[in-house]
């Protein structure tokens, strides 16, 4: 059975990953991909092909990028999902039984496991950090790369007598329109990914309940589990008892043992 602190703890973590998700796709993804189409269109009416095939070309090596990096950062958050869920539901189990925990004195040793648990989110936030450093370097590269050979193309074209300045300060105020929406596009995707993940635990939850409780209702005909009298096929009654067991509790044990035997006395240690 799952612990309840970690059904808390994936419950809340899949409600926000569900929120986040419907978010960034009404918000961010469908005005990025509008403007996009609409400043590509705008540049190939205007200026020529050219530029709409290097500002798609960007877009194209900026997403897949980000996809690739991304896909690192999914597997660091997996792990941190897991030991999160292991952390959250160890602590909530801990302060349900803290009377056991005293009354075995254990109080550091659940520490030091909790601090275990801190220690390897730790360790896993840090990879994470380094995932997103190597992401936004990279994003910023290709858009740059994308930018700068655009603004070649229009000077060279200027100098040529093809384009006004006009025209180079157009092609330049239009790729830098679309810098933020590039940012969005990487960090919608991040949030994409990091809400299923979040959302997928919950998931696995729900289809695990949804099997138990179907088993739990299959039928079993509980007459087949009687033993019968040799090959009459008649019911004979059963009974149930218990040989031999002994109770023992520090260090002592019981006199008699559930079936009345006498059962030896330890002998006494000697001072």
């Amino acid at each position: 059975a799952t612990p309840s602190g970690v059904i808390s703890q994936a419950y809340a973590r899949a409600v926000r990953g569900f929120q986040t998700m419907l978010f960034q796709i009404v918000f961010s993804i469908t005005p990025t991909l509008i403007e996009l189409v609409m400043v590509c269109s705008v540049l190939y009416k205007r200026l020529g092909g050219v530029f709409s095939a290097v500002t798609l070309s960007t877009f194209v090596a900026y997403l897949a990028f980000t996809v690739y990096i991304t896909q690192w950062r999914v597997r660091v958050r997996e792990k941190l999902v897991a030991i999160d869920n292991a952390r959250n539901g160890f602590f909530v189990d801990s302060i349900l039984n803290q009377e056991t925990v005293k009354l075995y004195t254990q109080e550091e040793a659940e520490g030091r496991r909790f601090d275990g648990f801190l220690a390897k989110i730790a360790q896993l936030q840090i990879e994470s950090t380094y995932a997103i450093a190597v992401l936004n370097w990279g994003q910023a590269m290709l858009f740059c790369t994308g930018l700068t050979t655009s603004l070649l193309i229009a000077l060279s074209r200027v100098n040529a007598g093809l384009m006004t300045v006009g025209d180079l300060i157009a092609v330049n105020a239009s790729l830098l329109q679309l810098s933020i929406p590039f940012n969005f596009i990487g960090y919608t995707y991040q949030e994409l990914r990091q809400s299923y993940v979040d959302m997928q635990f919950m998931n696995k939850i729900l289809i695990t309940s949804r099997s138990s409780v179907e088993d739990a209702n299959a039928h079993v005909d509980m007459n087949s589990l009687r033993p019968k009298s040799g090959d009459t096929g008649k019911w004979q009654p059963g009974s149930l008892e218990f040989r031999n067991v002994v109770f023992r509790y520090s260090g002592k044990h019981a006199r008699r043992d559930m079936s009345g035997n006498e059962v030896e006395k330890p002998k006494e240690r000697a001072a």
